[in-house]
């Protein structure tokens, strides 16, 4: 069979396979652009993604490598008579963070004749200088009866920021607990490796509040006879008092006192 077509037809259809053609190329040419955009984007992401975490990691990993810090005493906030307390913590946290973790811990005193004050900047900026650490921890204590109160607080030296703080309001009897989380918080915060076994055995050396007491008030007493040389006649009638007591902890602790009057003038032996 034979085809005949006009002329007109002909030229018509051709225009059409001509226009489809221009259409495909403008669609490809349009696509091109699409796909070399959408890759330079992804490229732009790509790139901030990966300097922010090596920023990040690069902060993470000095953080985690052996960062020091600075322990102030905490500060008393009721009666002197209750220094040996607020002392006594700040002694066992440095302990405790000392025994779960490889930090460096540095405590720091108050000059000879300065009292302790935690919201001196000055005096901090003073005593800090030349330690070289990363970070320091001060504190407060309250007690009231059978309750207690430890404010603590985390700074960053370089740029005096507060990275972290707790209040603890609690009973007397939860010291133990109160000082496991202190060192647990403080462990995470720094991206510390703890080890929880020891972590564990903060909370679980005893749990006799009186036998704990007994036991800062005489490294109170004993180590403020080492810094200051007090007295012996006084630490020997401390001793006294404390085995009046008649408890094994509060013995122990007079025979220690004993020893340290021996130790400072052997005509108490």
């Amino acid at each position: 069979s034979k085809v005949f077509a006009y002329k007109s037809e002909i030229e018509e259809w051709l225009q059409e396979q001509t226009n489809c053609k221009e259409i495909q190329k403008k669609s490809l040419f349009e696509n091109r652009w699409a796909i070399t955009g959408f890759v330079f984007v992804s490229a732009l992401i790509l790139i901030i993604f990966a300097y922010s975490f090596f920023i990040n990691g690069t902060s993470t990993s000095h953080v985690a490598e052996n960062p020091a810090i600075a322990v102030f005493p905490f500060e008393n906030n009721t009666s002197e008579y209750d220094e040996y307390f607020s002392v006594g913590i700040s002694n066992e946290i440095i302990s405790n963070i000392s025994r779960v973790s490889k930090i460096k811990i540095i405590p720091v005193f108050p000059d000879k004749g300065e009292k302790n004050n935690s919201n001196n900047t000055q005096q901090i900026k003073k005593q800090l200088q030349g330690l070289n650490v990363d970070y320091f921890l001060k504190g407060t204590t309250e007690k009231h009866n059978d309750k207690i109160k430890i404010y603590v607080q985390l700074f960053r030296v370089k740029d005096n920021k507060n990275i972290w703080d707790h209040e603890y309001d609690s009973q007397q009897k939860d010291i133990f607990s109160i000082q496991q989380d202190i060192c647990k918080k403080i462990g995470k915060k720094l991206n510390l490796k703890i080890d929880q076994t020891l972590l564990s055995s903060i909370s679980e050396s005893t749990h006799d509040y009186i036998a704990f007491d007994n036991y800062i008030k005489g490294n109170y007493i004993l180590n403020r006879t080492n810094r200051e040389n007090d007295d012996p006649w006084k630490l020997y009638f401390q001793g006294e008092s404390y085995s009046g007591e008649w408890t094994l902890e509060s013995n122990e602790l007079a025979i220690s006192l004993y020893h340290e009057a021996i130790k400072i003038d052997s005509s108490f032996a």
